[in-house]
């Protein structure tokens, strides 16, 4: 690695040392790297200092080994030597990439091309089957159970401003106990939405590139959820994990050195892509901690089946009926006269909501019945009231109990 800038190499040098002299302060990075020059730090346009790096190599150091699109590479360089003619140091080498000299991937590799256009995917849940259509028309997702046409998802409720969606959402669970989602991305927006056609926890989720390819789910050895692995039209594979509320996964991201002209695909050996630099090269990324793969490639399987069999058990009883976690209203406070109130029951329920002012005053009275058990639901309140406090008191009732919670709601119009 050469070192040509600060971010390379070295140790950080904190404080930065004044040493009066406001033109030594205002050295730049290229004056750094001369012989002796006492400039440790630098002042930004915002007049705020910038600490520098001693230039030497110890036991402690820990050069930058990212690529220039900030990509993990695998490789730590560490434990060098004192200083001196000679030096040594180890390599640490993990998922390094491989690229295929050759061009030719394994014959069990195929990956598919991204002209492919976009299909319904499907899900068998304890053998009940589930649809989800992606609606390029009208830019949405809609549901379907068995021949029953189901809820629909909306980007936009979200979203503002969104003007395409992704033809590729995958289907999936989050653990054992968890009821079906679909994760897909709407421009750089990475979405988990569940059969009620509201928003799964822990999404959206920003990405740092927008992405037209059908997202990986795969289960790396101690997650529960998992990581989604989108690949960016930056030409970088990026990793989010789920069980950390979809940060960043420390491995990724992965850069390909161009953008992808087929759809990555991923196995319990590693991942691949192809990129579209002359005639293709394919890049392949070991992953052996890898311990299942949940969707693995475009329209899940070689046989373009876009199906994908689950199992799900029923969570453990709860004494409560109505979810507290899930009982809220969002956005809130309310700003542009629009709210939606969230719930979720433990039981197949029926829900009367009594939205009132503080003084008691009935405003609104919205009625939802025979509300599935485990999946978050949202309702639409037109906020059509005077700025203040208001309170929507909510009543689930199954068939053999009934439960309150109460909802404080703020309205700040402009």
């Amino acid at each position: 690695e050469e070192a040509d800038g600060a971010q390379d190499i070295g140790v950080a040098s904190f404080p930065c040392n004044d040493s009066g002299d406001n033109n030594l302060l205002r050295g730049s990075y290229d004056d750094f790297w001369f012989l002796n020059n006492p400039v440790n730090c630098v002042i930004d346009a915002a007049a705020k200092p910038i600490g520098l790096y001693n230039n030497q190599l110890g036991p402690t150091t820990f050069p930058n080994t990212g690529t220039n699109s900030g990509a993990k590479t695998g490789v730590q360089l560490f434990d060098f030597s004192v200083t001196g003619a000679q030096m040594t140091f180890k390599v640490n080498r993990k998922k390094v990439p491989a690229y295929l000299q050759n061009g030719i991937l394994p014959e069990s590799i195929l990956l598919k091309t991204t002209q492919l256009t976009s299909a319904p995917v499907k899900a068998l849940v304890n053998g009940q089957t589930w649809t989800l259509t992606p609606q390029m028309d009208t830019k949405r997702y809609t549901w379907m159970s068995g021949n029953s046409t189901g809820k629909t998802f909306d980007p936009a409720k979200y979203l503002q401003g969104t003007t395409m969606i992704n033809g590729f959402p995958i289907l999936t669970n989050l653990g054992p106990q968890e009821s079906l989602v679909a994760i897909t991305t709407v421009g750089t927006y990475l979405l988990g939405f569940n059969t009620e056609g509201a928003m799964s926890e822990g999404f959206p989720i920003q990405l740092p590139s927008s992405s037209m390819h059908q997202p990986l789910f795969i289960r790396f050895k101690g997650q529960q959820k998992g990581t989604v692995i989108i690949a960016g039209t930056d030409g970088n594979l990026y990793g989010f994990d789920l069980d950390q509320g979809g940060k960043p996964h420390p491995d990724f991201p992965l850069a390909a050195g161009g953008m992808f002209s087929h759809h990555p695909k991923a196995d319990l050996e590693g991942i691949y892509i192809k990129n579209d630099i002359g005639n293709g090269q394919f890049w392949r990324w070991d992953a052996g901690d890898i311990a299942s793969i949940l969707w693995g490639e475009l329209f899940y399987d070689t046989q373009n089946s876009n199906t994908i069999t689950l199992t799900t058990t029923q969570p453990p009883t709860s004494e409560e009926l109505l979810i507290s976690k899930e009982t809220y209203n969002w956005p809130n406070p309310i700003r542009k006269g629009n709210t939606y109130l969230r719930l979720a029951c433990t039981e197949t329920c029926d829900v009367n909501i009594l939205i009132t002012d503080l003084a008691g005053q009935k405003i609104a009275v919205l009625d939802l019945t025979n509300i599935p058990p485990q999946i978050p639901f949202e309702t639409n309140w037109a906020a059509s009231v005077p700025n203040g406090v208001y309170l929507a008191k909510v009543k689930a009732s199954s068939t053999n109990r009934t439960d309150y919670k109460i909802i404080r709601m703020a309205v700040i119009k402009q």
